[in-house]
């Protein structure tokens, strides 16, 4: 399907709800190009003459009877902005309309796309409109449904005492840990399969150990809320290597015995005694054993190395050794699979009675092996209405939604949202989805977030081992310069440079 599109208009949005109502990618074409037929097409353009905003999606059978086309109109004489953001909402509305009207349904979502959902109403919210304003705003503005408005305040009003509660020059920190027993197909994070990249194993070590160290002095007059190690699987290492690590955080930073400290384990197939031992030693208080699915075939269609009875027995011996909070990761959505399947896993899943539960709807991304394959899903409208599935089982196994988050082309349109217990809620998780809370990241991928008053800045480290070995010190320095109003830190020295007591 071709998408005509006028240049002087800001396309993504557009797409993106196009694609959703349509499930299937887009050739972008010039509006300019556009004849009288043209086969199954959308387009969009702004027309001079009317100014007015216009819309047709069509079949190609017969372009005036098939064809829906609304008009948004602007004030008489005045030209629209084409980048405001109040320009992009007319252009996204009147795509979505167009295309409701077209298939004859509604997406759940609305104008939601690759966003979080309770930030929004956050920022409503600090724009002084009540609950009844925004729920109004949601539903008449955006065309988000009743049911995911419900779940929308639902997670807020979990998660916003926790937000409301953040102390400034506070901060959570984030290890990145980018080596796995191997690599899955739907996975787009940076990381290695360690059979593969054995040499670089130590090397790693050592530059994060610097970068650990060098992070805690940034940092050193801030209060730590949380620790996450993550990855990749933290657990591919060996357990004298992750103690190493984890020493090192406690070493170089304040970690309060009662501060949240989470290891992603990930996959059950490093989970053996000695590791379990070592993080029960180590007094990590929250682990995550990810499965992603309980299906034996998918689990091998994903290039995992392990089967599902593997995953019940890490899970039954973690609880032996102790760990009293555990999540479990799951994916929507995996190739090969069905909404049955789906529905076995979450059966599965509650006979366990995990902590928190995460569910993700896959969502291809270019950097994995899926996206290079240009993977796509043949029936992807199979999967719309899992979600009604899910907090079903969530309702049924006492589990509350306490963080959500939505991206692009996401698997029938669904969403990613975090279950747990409502006494367990797991801080990191909402600092990182809500960006009101600073992290320090250290570690290749990782990403560092300088949340100020007024704005977000974002420092990413290299996405791979080569890099992140030589440029660490470079992007450690411009982390360093986000901490003060004073400009440069010398890593030499360790100390801010003052912009008045530089050489002359």
């Amino acid at each position: 399907m071709r998408f005509y599109l006028d240049e002087r208009l800001v396309s993504q949005g557009a797409y993106e709800i196009l694609r959703a109502f349509f499930r299937e990618e887009f050739e972008r074409v010039s509006f300019e190009v556009l004849e009288s037929c043209q086969g199954f097409f959308a387009a969009l353009w702004f027309d001079e003459n009317t100014e007015a905003l216009n819309m047709v999606v069509s079949d190609g059978v017969d372009i005036q009877r098939e064809s829906i086309g609304l008009k948004t109109e602007f004030s008489s004489g005045l030209k629209p902005e084409f980048s405001s953001r109040e320009f992009k909402l007319k252009q996204r509305r009147l795509v979505y309309r167009t295309a409701s009207e077209f298939c004859g349904r509604n997406l759940p979502w609305g104008l939601l796309t690759g966003i979080r959902p309770t930030k929004l109403i956050a920022q409503e919210r600090e724009k002084g409109r009540s609950e009844e304003g925004i729920r109004n705003y949601l539903r008449d503005v955006l065309y988000v449904s009743k049911e995911k408005i419900d779940v929308i305040f639902r997670v807020d009003a979990i998660e916003r005492p926790f937000l409301e509660s953040v102390q400034a020059n506070s901060y959570s920190l984030y290890v990145g840990i980018p080596f796995c027993p191997t690599r899955c197909s739907y996975c787009s994070f940076p990381s290695y399969a360690r059979n593969q990249h054995e040499s670089w194993v130590a090397p790693y070590l050592d530059k994060l150990d610097q970068e650990l160290r060098e992070t805690a002095k940034l940092f050193e007059t801030w209060t730590l809320s949380s620790v996450y190690i993550g990855g990749g699987t933290p657990t591919a290492l060996h357990a004298d290597e992750l103690r190493r690590v984890i020493r090192l955080i406690r070493s170089y930073f304040s970690v309060l015995p009662e501060l949240e400290f989470t290891v992603e384990a990930g996959r059950p197939d490093t989970l053996d005694d000695a590791m379990l031992k070592m993080l029960q030693t180590e007094k990590i208080n929250r682990i995550s054993i990810n499965p992603q699915t309980m299906n034996d075939q998918t689990l091998v269609r994903i290039g995992r190395s392990h089967d599902a009875k593997a995953v019940v027995d890490v899970f039954h011996k973690a609880r032996e050794f102790g760990f009293d909070e555990i999540n479990m990761d799951l994916i929507v959505g995996l190739p090969g699979e069905t909404k049955k399947d789906f529905e076995k896993t979450i059966e599965e899943i509650g006979k366990l009675q995990p902590d928190h539960v995460t569910v993700h709807s896959l969502a291809v991304k270019r950097a994995s092996s899926l996206g290079a394959n240009a993977y796509h899903h043949e029936h992807e409208e199979l999967w719309e209405g899992t979600d009604r599935l899910l907090y079903r089982f969530a309702e049924e196994n006492h589990y509350v939604p306490y963080y959500l988050y939505r991206q692009k082309n996401i698997v029938g349109n669904l969403e990613n949202v975090g279950f747990t217990r409502p006494d367990r809620v797991n801080l990191y998780n909402v600092y990182i989805m809500s960006d009101r809370q600073t992290i320090a990241a250290c570690g290749v991928g990782a990403v560092s977030k300088f949340v100020y008053e007024d704005h977000i800045e974002r420092v990413a480290n290299a996405k791979s081992i080569p890099d992140y070995l030589k440029n660490m010190e470079e992007k450690l320095e411009k982390k360093a310069s986000l901490l003060t109003k004073f400009g440069e830190y010398d890593i030499n020295t360790g100390k801010f440079i003052d912009s008045n007591d530089e050489d002359e």
